[in-house]
């Protein structure tokens, strides 16, 4: 009869060690696709940040050249335009 326990303790020990093993497998893959998906889409937004980064200084180097142009336009005016605030 103590033969029969044993055995049955044995196989109770390694079908618990089974499910253990399955568990850290199975949250092993888990881990694993949440880190791909966190990774693809850390990627996916720093190529949307250089879109807007991209499309502001476009937009800024626009407004640069405007401003500097009505900067060239007030200094080429003959003084007495200048002194009406014009």
């Amino acid at each position: 009869m103590a033969g029969i326990g044993r055995s049955r303790e044995r196989v109770r020990r390694r079908r618990e060690r089974d499910r253990a093993v399955r568990r850290y497998l199975a949250d092993r893959q888990a881990i694993t696709a949440c880190e791909t998906k966190r990774d693809t889409e850390i990627v996916e937004l720093r190529r949307r940040i250089s879109v807007i980064e991209d499309e502001a200084a476009n937009q800024i180097e626009g407004l640069r050249v405007d401003q500097g142009f009505s900067r060239m336009v007030r200094a080429l005016r003959p003084p007495r335009d200048r002194r009406d605030g014009a």
